[in-house]
Order: C-alpha cells, then sequence, then structure tokens
C-alpha cells in the first residue's frame, strides 16, 4: 500500500499537464529535482524509472517479488520527501510554476 500512496503523491507533484510518456517525464523531472544542485541524475533516473515499473505491475494486477518491492518502498518514500520539500522551498505560487521551472533546468 505504501508504494501506491508513494506513487499516488509523486504522480501528482510530477506529471500534471501531460498525458504522454508518463514513466519517462515521471522519472526525467524527479531525477532534475532529486539531483537539483548537481549529482547523479543518470541513476536517479534510472531508480524512479524502476520505480514506476513496479508501481505499474501492481496497479495493474502484477506480481512484484519482496525484495523488488522493499527497494520501491524506500525509493518511493526517499523521492516523495526529496521532491515534497523541493516543491515547498519553491518561490513559484503554482505547481504548474515549478514544473516550469524543472522543464527550463532540463532544456539548459
Amino acid at each position: 500500500d505504501a508504494v501506491l500512496d508513494y506513487s499516488i503523491g509523486l504522480e501528482a507533484l510530477l506529471t500534471a499537464g501531460i498525458r504522454d510518456e508518463l514513466r519517462y517525464r515521471f522519472a526525467l523531472r524527479g531525477s532534475t529535482i532529486i539531483n537539483w544542485a548537481g549529482g547523479d541524475k543518470q541513476s536517479a533516473f534510472g531508480r524512479l524509472q524502476e520505480f514506476y515499473d513496479i508501481r505499474s505491475a501492481l496497479v495493474h494486477g502484477g506480481q512484484v517479488d519482496e525484495v523488488k518491492l522493499s527497494h520501491a518502498h524506500r525509493t518511493g518514500e526517499e523521492a516523495l520527501r526529496q521532491i515534497w520539500w523541493w516543491f515547498f522551498d519553491r518561490n513559484e505560487s503554482t505547481l504548474e510554476e515549478a514544473l516550469l521551472a524543472v522543464e527550463n533546468e532540463i532544456l539548459s
């Protein structure tokens, strides 16, 4: 249940305004925020894609082994905490404005 709760929170923050390439954009936006001040964006990108894959398996009734589920739990909790605080610390007044800053960072 926690993995799905984390995914709901992350999706609300990271996929607002998009309808296509959800897995890719989820991971791209998330890894950009997690490594806003620098760091290994590629590693975060991979962890978030794996998290999204596990989320999808759970939502669509698939089986996930305990090791992957445990890893997804840690990844989701950590990512939601980091991303949530990034949004709280921003000066933008709306989610859309904050996501525009993310998109601009990706393109720079």
